[in-house]
This record gives C-alpha cells, sequence and structure tokens, in this order.
C-alpha cells in the first residue's frame, strides 16, 4: 500500500462536518473522497482525517491519509483532486509517508483557534466569526483560560456521540489575545476580534466549544473561577454553560 499525508483547508458552513455519512455527500471527507474517485479512477482506497470536526466548523490545517495501492505524483492531487473539489475546499500540500503514520494517532499537538468579532459583522462574514458585543474583561477571561492548562478530566467539557478511552486530555496552552486582522489561509480580514486558541494533545468531542462557551459565562458573571476549577476536578455533573455556536471554531494545524 502507499500513503499519501494531505493537507487541506475548507469552510465548513456549507457540509455537515468532517465524517461521512450515508444520508448526505455533503461533507468534507464525503467530498474529498468524491473527488479523489473523478480525478484518479480509482475505486479503492481508505482516507483518514486527523480530526472529526462538527458541522459548520473550519479548517486551515487538517491532515488527511489516503491509503491505496497505487502510486500518484503530487500534481494527482494538487491539481487534478483540486479541480474536482468544490471551491470551498482545497489540498494545500502532499507527500508520501510510510505506513508507519497515522493522522490521529501520531499527533504530539493540535490547535484550535475560536474567533470572536467584538463589533457587528457584514453578511458575508457571519459564518466565520462569533459576533459578540458584550464588552469583554481580556484579564478575567485569561485568567479563566490559564484554569484549563495542564492534564485534567474533561468529561465536563464532552458531548456525547463518539467513543472514548479516557476523557483525560492535557492542554499546553490557552490563550485570550485582541487582534486586529485574522488571515483564513493567506486572506486577511480586519475588524475587532478577540481570538481564544487552544493548544493541546488532542481534544474530546465539542471540547473547544463548551470551553469557550463557559469562559463568555464567566465574562458575563454567570460562573466565576472556583466553578471552573471545580469543574475539572469534581466529578460529571454538568454543563457549565451551552455550547457556543460552530462557525467561530478553526482546525489551525496538526503537529506530528
Amino acid at each position: 500500500m502507499n500513503h499519501y499525508k494531505l493537507k487541506i483547508s475548507y469552510a465548513g458552513q456549507n457540509y455537515f462536518g468532517w465524517q461521512i455519512q450515508k444520508e448526505t455527500e455533503l461533507t468534507i471527507q464525503g467530498q474529498l473522497e468524491k473527488a479523489f474517485r473523478l480525478a484518479t479512477g480509482i475505486k479503492k482506497f481508505k482516507t483518514i482525517g486527523s480530526g472529526r470536526t462538527d458541522a459548520g466548523v473550519h479548517a486551515l490545517g487538517q491532515t488527511v491519509l489516503i491509503e491505496l495501492s497505487e502510486i500518484l505524483p503530487e500534481a494527482a492531487f494538487l491539481k487534478g483532486v483540486n479541480q474536482q473539489l468544490p471551491l470551498d475546499i482545497k489540498i494545500l500540500s502532499v507527500e508520501k509517508v510510510d505506513s508507519r503514520f497515522h493522522p490521529i494517532f501520531s499527533a504530539k499537538e493540535k490547535t484550535y483557534q475560536y474567533m470572536i468579532s467584538k463589533k457587528p459583522l457584514s453578511p458575508f462574514l457571519r459564518n466565520y466569526f462569533l459576533e459578540y458585543q458584550k464588552l469583554m474583561n481580556i484579564e478575567l477571561l485569561q485568567k479563566g483560560a490559564s484554569l484549563f492548562v495542564g492534564e485534567h478530566n474533561f468529561i465536563n467539557y464532552f458531548c456525547v456521540g463518539t467513543e472514548v478511552n479516557s476523557t483525560v486530555r492535557e492542554m499546553f496552552s490557552v490563550d485570550v489575545v485582541e487582534k486586529r486582522d485574522f488571515t483564513f489561509a493567506g486572506d486577511q480580514v480586519s475588524g475587532d476580534f478577540v481570538c481564544l486558541e487552544f493548544r493541546g494533545t488532542g481534544f474530546l468531542k465539542q471540547q473547544v466549544r463548551l470551553m469557550v462557551g463557559v469562559l463568555l459565562a464567566l465574562n458575563e458573571g454567570r460562573v466565576n473561577l472556583e466553578d471552573i476549577q471545580h469543574s475539572l476536578s469534581g466529578p460529571k455533573n454538568k454543563h457549565l454553560a451551552p455550547v457556543v455556536p460552530s462557525m467561530g471554531l478553526y482546525l489551525v494545524d496538526v503537529v506530528y
């Protein structure tokens, strides 16, 4: 078998997440596999993504492994498959890897960002940021964010739907940064943004969106720092805050 590691980006608002589904072709994996068949004529192959991004979530650097018996040149992916993909999905790079590489189990670090706009958005940007016009206490948000750093049982930051052996994860850093511009894979948008960046070994289903929801609840006084500490040390209780909408979430990078 031959193994190819792809780095892809996509705008997720038109799709029901990464994972292929029987009910619809409108998933990132479904569109990638369809384009690969059309471009190459190959019917037997396997794709594995580094993470199952949910409906509406974007990616600047999703990693995908394609396993097949044939040997293909780089152009087959960067030209052939890209030409068959919808305009909101693109293969950025491709490299041949050996059979030991796995997009999930070989990953050492993942980075997600959640983008918030403090100003009203134009209709053309509403699918890419969470519009949030309440006054934001950045210092308080950073204090709350720092509580997530380290190894914790994130059972209270997990939505059922994906089987996992453990809900323990390690966060290397969680940062809250004000920004005047944001870059979409080379395209820059100016505004008044707050970026919440999460770096860790891996993430549970909707973990980032639940952490962002708790930080916004902290900002609004609906929870306090002690509540967050307890949620990371106590047994399963309940979510401190609702899951925030998917449109502000980006899978930025996966490090191997």
